[in-house]
């Protein structure tokens, strides 16, 4: 293959592919076959590892080989701490291969995102922050509550913090991470450009759903240095969170989420679950066809310029020994393979619409804040999220580590229910001060660490003639742990008419009872009572005062400071649906595709091509659906997906059980010419 073959196979999207990993029993003919797999299945993309040692690159060498031999580009995986040792690795690898035809792109190190760890490195660079941060070792002293006689007697000895501990040594640490993690990966991708500055450079998170500080993933500030952002998505390790019904809404959330952090750069599935998982893994799966067809589809329809299969052959030996393959364990192509590879030929067949594609959002943003997720980290390791009552255990989720990320995905599953494709953004990496054509609504889920600045900038937001969904403790803590209303006042006060008056927590008929519209809200753990300034009342309780609008500028807000999101998720979130109905409703009406009303389990995706569309519709329950699909009026559907589910001209959708439908539809009398 030449180099502008590769360029061609480079320029062409989506592209699907395995990770192949090597074995040290595979000969060199082996690795051929592999590629050839590959090749075969219209499939031309492998990511690989690159070993350290002459051993590791002679074999290395093979897989290049093979590569170029069948069409096959390379994403070759990295890694490193920072080191002359390691620059000097990196800078061999990337020396001997960039030349290669079939070399398509570097990936920095395998799911970067760790917790926090005392390494002398971290340590000496999180001592210079705090110079940085506070000047004098008076000041720290002060911050911290601590006597040090300089900044090089500081440690990490509050990572794991009490209950009557300060919160400002671990919120630093935790802070500090997050830099630290960009940095590392910085460094890397510097390494790579000492010698290649042309191909392009990606990274693969994990564990996304979960909470993402506690890894140090600020996704947005390694856009700088990268090409695309992509993400581990293994159902059975990754989805703990989440139910086996909602294994397709975890793939579109992680999408939303990386492709929010990455735009206007593309976006992968760099890791994508191939095979079972008999040992490794938080749970026992083994993919059928169809859940393989889902996430894929889901993925694609998304707007995944990649989608990369980890594994495609079996490895004999380690944890994951006969496991994640999608070949099967006579490491043959099976069922799951089949499946992949009849994706990737639709999607060649469909090159001209996919290759111009572009997912399509409404103007609903859901707001994420790594202050936050930071923030309900400690209170976590300082508070037990579990509780015993008459020998039954009492669900705390409210006031553990994921209680912004429940929220934030009671929001995203309910309007992806509805068929409302919505935007996930970190609430530093927006453009508040914007103004738009079309007016935007902003979800701020229980975003409890909240700093003066982006407090500005959402009465920015609404001033400028957009909605603000406010719920939870959003605003009640800056993000230093102090409390807003007792250390000054209430951030948002000025914006929402309105402050916190008490945090009621209820032990029977948790629930906020909305009068505009008329729904009761389930909650969890408490209710949150307003002092009303000058805002419109619209939720009352028992004689509180529990929810309020307000016209602000150009824009209004709905407040309502109760665990409602959190309640959803574990109750009941048909409620929210209906006052989402109801918020949404001027927020969706232009949209070209979306369901006639909510469906347990399903979700809708959708791509434009000029003015082609693909519906990509799926059932991630173990029971049949119908539903109903709201189109432009004079197009027709081509089903290009089936597998035992329908989509008729009218818009009638027949879902098998875990079912997928992809269509395309064109304009009828563009179409007849």
């Amino acid at each position: 293959m030449n180099s502008s073959e590769s360029n061609a196979r480079s320029e062409h999207r989506p592209i699907l592919g395995a990770q192949i990993m090597d074995d040290p029993a595979a000969t060199e003919e082996k690795i051929d076959l592999w590629f050839r797999t590959l090749a075969d299945y219209d499939m031309p993309l492998a990511r690989v590892f690159v070993p350290r040692g002459e051993e590791g690159l002679r074999r290395m060498d093979w897989f290049f080989r093979a590569a170029e031999k069948h069409g096959v580009g390379i994403t070759a995986t990295l890694g490193g701490q920072p080191s002359p040792e390691s620059e000097r690795w990196i800078l061999e690898v990337v020396e001997r291969y960039q030349g290669s035809p079939a070399l398509d792109s570097w990936i920095l190190i395998n799911e970067p995102g760790w917790a926090p760890a005392s390494n002398p490195l971290a340590v000496e660079r999180f001592r210079r922050w705090l110079r940085d941060k506070y000047g004098t070792v008076e000041a720290l002293n002060r911050a911290w509550g601590k006597d040090y006689a300089g900044f090089d007697d500081a440690g990490v000895e509050s990572s794991r913090p009490g209950a009557f501990s300060a919160a400002i040594p671990f919120l630093d640490w935790y802070t500090f991470w997050r830099s630290h993690l960009t940095w590392h990966l910085h460094w890397i991708a510097e390494r790579i450009r000492k010698v290649d500055a042309v191909h392009p450079t990606h990274v693969n998170p994990h564990a996304l759903i979960t909470n993402l500080a506690a890894n140090s993933q600020d996704l947005p500030a390694w856009r700088s240095f990268l090409s695309s952002l992509g993400a581990s998505a293994h159902p059975s390790w990754h989805f703990g969170l989440l139910g086996r019904d909602q294994y397709a809404l975890g793939i579109s959330y992680i999408c939303d989420l990386i492709h929010g952090a990455s735009e206007p750069k593309p976006f992968w599935i760099t890791e994508l679950q191939g095979g079972n998982n008999t040992n490794s893994g938080t749970r026992p799966l083994c993919p059928m066809p169809e859940d393989i067809a889902q996430w894929v589809w889901t993925g694609l329809g998304s707007g995944a310029d990649r989608v990369v299969f980890w594994l495609l052959n079996n490895r004999s030996f380690a944890v994951e020994s006969g496991e994640w393959s999608l070949l099967d364990l006579q490491n043959q192509p099976g069922e799951r393979l089949e499946t992949a590879g009849r994706i990737a030929r639709i999607v060649n067949e469909n090159a001209a619409f996919f290759q111009e594609s572009t997912p399509v959002k409404s103007p609903i943003t859901i707001f994420l804040s790594l202050e936050t997720m930071s923030l309900q980290e400690r209170f976590e390791q300082s508070s037990p999220v579990t509780s015993t009552e008459r020998g039954a255990a009492v669900r705390l989720e409210g006031r553990g580590r994921n209680a912004h990320v429940l929220a934030a995905l009671a929001f995203y599953e309910t309007l992806q229910e509805m068929g409302i494709p919505v935007r996930i953004k970190h609430i530093h990496d927006f453009e508040w001060d914007s103004r738009t054509e079309e007016p935007q609504l902003a979800i701020l889920p229980n975003i409890a660490a909240l700093s003066a600045d982006q407090a500005k900038d959402i009465e920015t937001f609404v001033l400028n003639g957009n909605t603000a969904l406010i719920t939870g403790l959003t605003g009640a803590w800056d993000p230093e742990n102090r409390f807003w209303s007792l250390t000054s006042r209430f951030p948002l006060e000025d914006l929402v008419g309105a402050t916190l008056r008490e945090i009621r927590t209820l032990d029977t008929d948790c629930q906020v009872s909305l009068l505009e519209p008329e729904i009761a809200l389930p909650s969890h753990l408490w209710v949150g009572e307003i002092a009303n300034h000058s805002a419109h009342v619209i939720g009352r309780q028992s004689g509180w005062i529990t929810a309020v609008r307000k016209h602000a500028g150009a824009g209004e807000v709905f407040w309502i400071p109760s665990l409602v999101d959190v309640g959803a998720w574990l109750d009941d979130h048909r409620p929210l649906g209906q006052f989402l109905a109801s918020v949404t409703s001027p927020f969706v009406a232009n949209l070209a595709f979306r369901f006639a009303g909510p469906h347990s389990g399903c979700l809708l995706r959708v791509l434009r091509s000029g003015e082609d569309y693909l519906t990509v519709i799926v059932n991630g329950a173990a029971q049949a659906k119908r539903l109903q699909l709201r189109h432009p009026d004079g197009v027709m559907p081509t089903v290009i997906w089936r597998e035992g589910s329908t989509v008729s001209p009218t818009g009638d959708v027949t879902l098998a059980p875990r079912g997928t439908v992809v269509a395309l539809w064109r304009d009828v009398k563009r179409s007849e010419d």
